[in-house]
């Protein structure tokens, strides 16, 4: 009998977009760490910027 092995990558992956006040671009940043997401969104934050976190698996 053969075994079969899931070899189905993670897909969830988190995305930020940033929006500062004044500018006409916005940033964006994409990554599948929730932590490094959520430690660069609070850096932005800080700064002054609008920021928005997605969460999703294959959004594009």
């Amino acid at each position: 009998m053969t075994r079969h092995r899931d070899n189905t990558r993670n897909l969830t992956e988190y995305r930020i977009t940033a929006l500062w006040p004044g500018l006409t671009t916005n940033v964006g940043f994409r990554h599948a760490d929730r932590r490094h997401v959520y430690a660069k969104a609070r850096k932005w934050a800080a700064a002054g910027a609008l920021v928005v976190v997605e969460r999703s698996k294959g959004y594009e």
